[in-house]
């Protein structure tokens, strides 16, 4: 598995390890994928990882996303500076 991604989602809450085979398959590998993902629109987001990620329930999906705006947020700010 992957130790960025699997970082990442276990300090979810609910803890999320257990989509870190999901994202690795669809091609999540680090925090810059990571990143990436955060930084598309919420909408365009949502329909992407709801497409991609088949078999994943949306309140996981819903989860994941609170996260990477939780994490990223601060990031997306600076990088629009």
């Amino acid at each position: 598995m992957n130790v960025e991604v699997e970082n990442f989602l276990s300090s979810s809450q609910p803890p999320l390890v257990h989509l870190t085979r999901r994202l690795v398959e669809i091609g999540c590998y680090s925090e810059q994928d990571l990143f990436a993902i955060a930084s598309l629109d919420k909408e365009k987001r949502y329909q992407s990882l709801k497409a991609l990620m088949t078999g994943v329930s949306e309140m996981d999906i819903l989860f994941f996303e609170h996260r990477l705006d939780i994490v990223f947020s601060y990031a997306k700010g600076r990088e629009s500076r």
